[in-house]
């Protein structure tokens, strides 16, 4: 991931240390809901910054062809050579311009700098030490007068119903190995605070909502990027000593029961905000 972030991860993002939500269906349900937000024309210069796998740089992508571009920077020497291969695989290596490098120090060339007509970040700034630092950087490469857009995780804003109390006590184990990083988890809630803070007037905030239950056919993938989060971050949490493996594994059982209530639903929104330079 760009910035000083460690790996991604996460429900939303919810995405931690040590985990990817959102890998299949329910990707694709929010990456729905983030593109109907976005308003993309079609002839945008478009950078996006801690790109991950690439999969919604490329759905972004799409969207410009064949008047518009897409630079997409990551930080992740891994995740960029996976973006590029799952591009090969679909037949796309050309439609988006891959660059490693991290959001502080974007590798830009001199004429780009400043020149972008929208930059994107999605669950990068709750992965950095910096987020001010990092959002002023974000602003930069907007042109005057571009828009910039934070996409960001509040981890609060999780809720299961009917409650399950052992997976919410994992859930708030694993928040506390954002701060053992240095990281904030609560980050989406400030997106608009950041926008001003680094020179940007922020003009729209909303929540893109992430949820699913029982009887929805994206219900496995969901619950199963839950488990995965909250199962990927053990060794953090182990060490961090907010939880122990007894802890660990009696959430991910009672996750596993409880997801086959057929009243079991799951309900997530995604901080969004957007700003004008």
């Amino acid at each position: 991931m760009a910035g000083q972030a460690g790996p991604q991860g996460a429900l939303g993002a919810l995405r931690a240390p040590g985990a990817q939500m959102r890998s299949s269906s329910g990707g694709s349900q929010l990456d729905l809901a983030c593109l109907e937000q976005l308003r993309l024309q079609g002839t945008e210069q478009v950078l996006d910054v801690g790109a991950g796998d690439g999969r919604f740089a490329r759905a972004m992508a799409r969207q410009l062809q064949p008047d518009g571009r897409l630079v997409a920077v990551e930080g992740s020497l891994d995740r960029l050579a996976a973006a590029r291969g799952h591009a090969r695989e679909d037949a796309e290596q050309g439609l988006v311009e891959f660059r490693q490098g991290s959001a502080p120090d974007l590798p830009l060339e001199d004429d780009e700098r400043g020149e972008f007509d929208l930059v994107h970040a999605r669950f990068l700034l709750e992965h950095v030490r910096d987020p001010s630092g990092v959002t002023a950087s974000l602003i930069a490469a907007a042109h005057p007068g571009g828009r910039v857009v934070l996409v960001d995780d509040d981890h609060e804003r999780l809720a299961l119903w009917p409650e399950v109390p052992a997976v919410s006590a994992l859930w708030r184990a694993y928040i506390r190995t954002h701060d053992r990083l240095g990281h904030d988890p609560f980050v989406g809630r400030r997106l608009a605070q950041l926008l001003h803070e680094g020179g940007a007037l922020p003009t729209r905030v909303t929540v893109v909502p992430w949820a699913s239950c029982a009887g929805c056919a994206d219900w496995p993938d969901m619950v199963n990027d839950l488990a995965g989060v909250l199962g990927g971050a053990r060794a953090l949490m182990l060490a961090a000593g907010v939880a122990s493996d007894t802890h660990v594994d009696a959430g991910l059982d009672e996750l596993d029961r409880w997801s086959r209530r057929p009243e079991a639903s799951l309900w997530y929104g995604l901080c969004w905000a957007e700003g004008r330079t």
